[in-house]
């Protein structure tokens, strides 16, 4: 698959792209157990996945909550921040199956997170709508993460897609909402963003975003599968359970 090219490691993630071929996938679905989405009970909760690792081939889900109300858009950094405690796991489902329990902080007047535990650190910046996201550094290397504001029914799908290209393929799924990333067994990375509509889902091309879609599918409980085609020559396909 053909995509705009960019190295786990060193990037802001929403410059992510995919260099050359890549698309298809093994899903899986997690989604948070305290779904206080915005602040429901004092808290706000989010829900994703990361992508990343040395070799290319860490996947997982990550949930954590913020303890405090709904959260504020982006301010200009010129009023006093409060930092506000923030629990959350990280669960692999590869290299190797796991869990990692994280502690961390959120500043709410830059709208920055910090968060770690086993090992791993994650830095990321809310959007002030409905998404945070950001890197990290672990034991298996650098990555990426994704997260959707959990307004109740969010859940993660980690997977792997496979064709003219392979790799790791993970999204969550926030009400009609997709987003997530993927990324090539060479290390390439590119944002998944799309619908999910009775279950159909449809993931833009980002080299094309008014073009056919990169990836077409059906979700049936925590069962993904589809179909990729980068509009440049690779195609393949995406099957995946819940993580």
């Amino acid at each position: 698959m053909r995509l705009p090219s960019l190295r786990v490691g060193s990037r802001s993630i929403r410059s992510m792209g995919i260099l050359s071929g890549f698309i298809a996938l093994g899903l899986g679905a997690c989604s948070s157990d305290d779904n206080n989405g915005g602040g429901g009970s004092g808290t706000t909760s989010f829900v994703g996945t990361v992508v990343g690792g040395a070799n290319n081939d860490e996947s997982g889900s990550l949930t954590f909550d913020i303890a405090g109300t709904a959260l504020a858009p982006p301010a200009s950094i010129t009023t006093m921040s409060t930092s506000l405690t923030v629990t959350g796991t990280l669960t692999l489902v590869s290299p190797a199956a796991g869990t990692q329990a994280l502690t961390g902080t959120y500043d709410d007047a830059t709208n920055q997170l910090d968060l770690s535990g086993g090992g791993y650190t994650f830095t990321g910046v809310f959007d002030g709508t409905s998404r945070l996201e950001g890197t990290y550094n672990g034991a298996n290397g650098a990555g990426l993460f994704v997260t959707a504001l959990d307004l109740g029914n969010a859940v993660a799908f980690c997977g792997s897609f496979a064709g003219d290209d392979d790799g790791t393929w993970n999204f969550v799924v926030n009400g009609t909402t997709l987003s997530g990333s993927a990324l090539t067994s060479s290390g390439n990375a590119a944002p998944l963003d799309g619908t999910v509509t009775a279950g159909a889902v449809s993931i833009v091309n980002p080299l094309d975003t008014q073009g056919p879609p990169l990836a077409t599918g059906t979700i049936t409980g925590t069962t993904a599968t589809g179909i990729w085609d980068d509009g440049q020559g690779s195609s393949g396909t995406w099957t995946g359970n819940g993580c």
